[in-house]
């Protein structure tokens, strides 16, 4: 045993003294056989030494080098195999990892870019298309006003009043309703779906205008943990605006389901930070989820989104009677 432990590190020394790694081609032959030999003779030395044969035979002493040589050729193989298989194998875990880093770096530019346009279309919304709205009513309003002085004149005048008039006027009004309606709804409405009330406050206070802007027959309850206050500071780094207005889109998103599907009377919605983890969770009171797999419809494309940016998103039965509905991003 002392032989042959001895013999593999004469080996090992061996091969690293003379940089065996390193080598290629016919140098790499030259060095593993110079090892070989090497390690063989420093083996049958320590047997002669240790008494292992009676005396130096070259049948006896000459066969077993060869099998020294042989044996510690094998193991030179199969360490060099071995080594280039773990180098191949760092080689592709440094490029998958690299893969990683530019998918996430594109991915985040997409966000960025996504979040420009919506900041972009929102303002425009608000500003421009909301303006020439106004501005179209006040025609409207302007054109129905001189339309009724007409035909309040040629009444005066002529004792007549024109019927197709009258009419025409009516229908402006209801232009001016729908017109009307547009400005409030269409286009405030779209603002706020793009780019959520209070997004640049954070997300505890965009979610709480998010539930005050519900029906006052929906009861809702709000617990927001204090880690969150800290964890997205919108003075400081905090979570980043395009995920914050994800997380708000999967908080609309379970609102609406659990209104629209469930029926639900009641919303909770807790937000803490957990194991380093941002925790969004919202139950309600509703009819529950159906039987089987419970279907995310329209949460499908946020859960997408959730996963390639590490996060979750699990759709469970809530302790009120209803759904449940759980994001949760690594912090």
């Amino acid at each position: 045993m002392l032989a042959n432990g001895s013999a593999v590190a004469a080996a090992a020394l061996g091969a690293a003294a003379l940089g065996l790694h390193r080598r290629r081609g016919w140098r790499l032959v030259l060095v593993a056989a110079a090892t070989a030999i090497t390690a063989a003779l420093v083996r049958m030395c320590l047997q002669l030494l240790l008494v292992v044969y009676d005396g130096f035979d070259w049948d006896t002493s000459g066969a077993d080098a060869c099998v020294g040589v042989a044996v510690t050729l094998v193991g030179i193989v199969i360490g060099l195999v071995v080594m280039k298989a773990q180098r191949r194998a760092r080689v592709e875990e440094r490029t998958a990892l690299l893969q990683r880093l530019h998918a996430s770096d594109a991915l985040d530019a997409l966000q960025s870019e996504e979040l420009r346009v919506r900041r972009a279309v929102a303002e425009g919304l608000h500003g421009t298309v909301q303006q020439q709205l106004v501005l179209m009513r006040i025609r409207l309003d302007s054109i129905i006003a001189r339309m009724r002085r007409a035909d309040a004149d040629a009444q005066a005048e002529h004792g007549v009043q024109h019927p197709g008039t009258q009419q025409l006027i009516g229908e402006l009004d209801a232009l001016v309703g729908v017109v009307e309606v547009l400005r409030e709804r269409g286009v405030r409405e779209l603002s706020q779906l793009l780019y959520p009330a209070g997004t640049d406050l954070g997300l505890a206070q965009a979610s709480r205008m998010m539930l005050r802007g519900l029906p006052p027959s929906i009861a809702t309850r709000l617990d927001i943990a204090d880690a969150v206050l800290e964890a997205d500071d919108p003075s400081g780094p905090g979570l980043g605006i395009e995920r914050r207005i994800l997380l708000l889109r999967v908080l609309e998103e379970a609102v609406s389901n659990a209104l629209r599907h469930g029926r639900a009377s009641t919303l909770a919605l807790r937000i803490a930070v957990e194991r380093g983890e941002l925790l969004l969770t919202l139950d309600d009171d509703g009819a529950g989820l159906p039987e089987g797999e419970p279907s995310l419809h329209g949460l499908a494309l946020l859960r997408t989104r959730l996963i390639a940016i590490g996060a979750r998103l699990e759709l469970g039965r809530s302790p009120l009677g209803g759904a449940r509905v759980l994001a949760a991003l690594p912090l």
